[in-house]
């Protein structure tokens, strides 16, 4: 719908505030931003009043709060009060208002029911995993699902590429069939990569846009276009926009994997484009820059990088590029020499130490996040009944 003036006018009658204008018309709102109707239009409207410092009390935050049943209506139509609140921690004005997304023990067991496996559960219900993991019943309620321990020598050549044949890229591959990918990099059959699209590299660049209803486009160039919107739900212009407006938006790749310097020209052509076409530009560096590149880990980087960490596993966990670098390259024992216990001699795992262990243990998940070879050989054996009481 194009704005006119006259339009946005129409409009603006049927608001109380300019807040509410912009709640409720985005577009035509940023269309008087942009064009400097903005007095004009919302002359009958009253300018916003900027609360001075320190105006919103603990009583008038709680009087506020008392109009709200839900958080979310309250952050959206307060901001200044709900940021007053966080800041402050005064969380208890929140206690009358509905909690959403409140995964108890039962509910977590219930939608657990459902799936057949782990991987299933992880995917449907990442919310009652996290919470299960964090309250310690995650065993518990996975009980019934299926665990295949697949035998040694499993991973082939042949079956690793049959696996990879289903990906198009790379970081696909590694993210939803990592135990294929890392048996491929171990026993360096790299070649069953090689019918994956190689344009996504880091000389080469598409350009893409994040177009949002209330009329703002963010416009940028990456060498991975899936990673790059993975990264945009974290941090940065989008992801800020997305969370202070919660606008709807469409994501665009405006064009192909083109070389490097043409896509640094055309990423320029088309914010003049979207700026002449009346958009507001989110950019808040300069366009044109190349994006940012692959990190390579040398050995001097990886062992700095080590040196931070008590033991392989915090080290594999907190830093999975420099992790892997080192197993690829065969660093690993060298650079973890400092590290405590580390691989253990077979038979280390009998009974006496993995009762000794789990003995140093919360819950079973503390167990098997620590002691992962322990607590496969105690379960293995059906020792996990005499070393953690069941839950009633």
């Amino acid at each position: 719908m194009k704005w006119s003036k006259e339009k946005c006018k129409e409009v603006a009658l049927l608001c109380e505030s300019r807040n509410d204008f912009k709640i409720k018309f985005g577009s035509a709102y940023t269309k008087c931003v942009v064009n400097k109707w903005l007095d004009d239009v919302c002359i009958h409207l009253n300018k916003k009043e900027n609360k001075q410092k320190g105006y919103w009390t603990y009583e008038k935050c709680k009087e506020v709060t008392l109009n709200y049943d839900k958080i979310n209506n309250f952050r959206t139509e307060n901001r200044g009060s709900y940021k007053t609140i966080m800041k402050n921690k005064w969380l208890e004005l929140f206690d009358h208002m509905k909690k959403t997304n409140n995964w108890t023990y039962e509910k977590c067991k219930e939608v657990a029911l459902l799936c057949k496996s782990r991987k299933e559960f992880n995917i449907k219900f990442p919310g009652a995993v996290k919470r299960s993991k964090n309250d310690g019943y995650y065993e518990e309620i996975c009980s019934h699902m299926l665990e295949i321990i697949k035998p040694k020598f499993y991973w082939t050549k042949d079956k690793c590429q049959e696996i990879a044949l289903k990906y198009t890229n790379k970081y696909d591959f590694e993210k939803n069939d990592c135990a294929a990918f890392a048996a491929m990099y171990k026993n360096k059959w790299l070649d069953i990569c090689n019918h994956m699209s190689l344009s996504e590299n880091i000389k080469s660049r598409c350009i893409y846009a994040y177009e949002f209803d209330d009329n703002y486009v963010y416009i940028g160039l990456t060498c991975n276009f899936k990673d790059r919107q993975r990264r945009h739900k974290v941090n940065g212009s989008v992801f800020e926009h997305i969370k202070d407006t919660n606008s709807n938006y469409n994501i665009i790749q405006l064009t192909e994997y083109i070389e490097q310097s043409e896509s640094q020209l055309m990423e320029n052509e088309y914010v003049e484009k979207y700026k002449n076409n009346g958009w507001c530009i989110l950019n808040k560096c300069k366009t044109g820059s190349i994006g940012s590149s692959i990190v390579y880990w040398t050995k001097e980087k990886c062992l700095e990088e080590s040196m931070k960490y008590k033991t392989r596993t915090e080290f594999q966990k907190n830093n999975k590029g420099a992790y892997l670098s080192s197993y690829r390259n065969k660093w690993l024992d060298e650079i973890c020499n400092h590290m405590i216990g580390g691989k253990r001699k077979n038979g280390f795992w009998d009974y006496e130490n993995c009762k000794k262990y789990a003995n140093l243990c919360k819950n079973k998940y503390e167990f098997v996040s620590k002691y992962s070879g322990g607590y496969y050989i105690t379960k293995m054996n059906g020792w996990l009944d005499d070393f953690f009481i069941k839950k009633e």
